[in-house]
């Protein structure tokens, strides 16, 4: 996206939010989700409109239906997701949706926390205080380009920021003192993702844009405990039972120790098994599967009981898929989700659905399938 896209779509954001008369912030379980819900509401406290919060780990259909009849708004501010979610939107909600996209997203050089800080300075007029927040919302502050380079300017102006940090980094000034930049976002991350079940992101969310920065910092260490303990439990497990094992795919189910922790910290434990050689193939497709809770911080909990699924690949799968001689896991995972009723999105190497419950035998088989091997039966190893 060029500049002047990202520009204009920060334009478009303040002239709907000035224009509405009740908005829902819809944001991700990530950093810059968080971030971005942070500025976006300060936004909107500056221009005196109600509004609600509330966090999708995953574009779960349950709570894509719950938004209009629970946040009933004129506008509807998508924060950090994938590009492709507008295409799971009911169409009379599509209509007062707007879409900011994740910077994590193939075409997207500009952060959804950049664009809606962009929007918050032009509601204001000049520069915000919230381009602090919104730097801790981007993916690589130090070399930032663009609207997110725009950022980092206000925020260095502004006394927020500086490249004091360790080994040369960013430092952002949070809770009335300078900390590494870095340390920050994983510290957010850790607060909302990690605590998803337990209202985790909306908190995170509303204590930095009050400045609030300890109560984050609370949220993490309680949450760093919990993430330690569940990827301990899971590895250990993996190496008691192993992986389901077919010719393209070799995938497990998530047990009990991720089932208090929001999926995004699943996610990070499967990418995490890639570089694992004695426990996955390595030209063999990751699969992690757990069933999720019916929270959903800001809507009331789901009515069906649904499935998170996430893919990656071993180093050696990957250099085959950017090759061209192994299928990219976006093609693949999406294909598979809609042919058992769910949402799949994602990149080359890494991807994410959202399928029912009861089902996953069928969206393996079928990824297997897609995947260019047929037949086999799982059995584990």
């Amino acid at each position: 996206m060029a500049l002047e896209s990202a520009a204009a779509e920060a334009k478009r954001l303040a002239e709907r939010a000035r224009a509405c008369r009740s908005a829902a912030i819809v944001f991700s379980d990530d950093a810059e989700g968080v971030a971005s819900a942070a500025v976006a509401s300060s936004m909107l406290d500056d221009l005196g409109k109600e509004y609600r919060m509330i966090c999708l780990d995953k574009p779960v259909p349950d709570a894509i239906e719950a938004l209009q009849d629970e946040a009933p708004s004129d506008l509807y501010i998508l924060l950090g997701f994938h590009e492709d979610l507008s295409s799971s939107l009911p169409p009379e909600l599509r209509a007062s949706a707007l879409l900011v996209a994740g910077s994590r997203h193939p075409g997207r050089p500009a952060s959804a926390a950049a664009i809606v800080y962009l929007a918050h300075r032009r509601v204001r007029g000049s520069r915000v205080p919230t381009c602090g927040i919104a730097l801790i919302g981007l993916e690589d502050p130090i070399n930032a380009i663009g609207l997110d380079w725009l950022v980092l300017c206000d925020a260095v102006a502004e006394g927020l920021a500086d490249k004091r940090g360790r080994r040369g980094g960013l430092r952002v000034r949070v809770g009335g003192a300078f900390r590494d930049a870095k340390a920050v976002r994983g510290e957010v991350w850790l607060a909302s993702a990690a605590m998803y079940y337990r209202g985790g992101p909306l908190e995170a969310a509303s204590a930095l844009a009050r400045g609030s920065y300890e109560e984050v910092r609370r949220l993490a260490r309680e949450a760093l405990g919990l993430v330690s303990s569940a990827f301990r439990g899971g590895i250990k497990n993996l190496e008691l039972e192993g992986l389901f094992r077919l010719k393209a795919v070799q995938w497990f189910m998530g047990t009990g120790e991720f089932r208090g922790i929001g999926t995004s910290v699943f996610d990070d434990f499967v990418h995490r098994l890639r570089v694992k050689s004695r426990l996955v193939d390595r030209d063999k497709y990751i699969l992690g599967i757990v069933e999720r809770r019916p929270e959903v911080p800001g809507l009331p909990s789901l009515r069906r009981r649904w499935l998170s699924v996430s893919v990656s690949v071993p180093r050696y799968l990957e250099a085959l898929i950017s090759g061209g001689t192994a299928k990219p896991v976006s093609m693949l995972v999406g294909e598979a989700a809609r042919y058992v009723d769910g949402i799949g999105y994602g990149t080359a190497h890494r991807g994410f659905a959202v399928i029912p419950a009861g089902v996953e035998d069928l969206f393996v088989s079928r990824f297997e399938e897609l995947a260019g091997v047929r037949g086999g039966e799982a059995a584990p190893v």
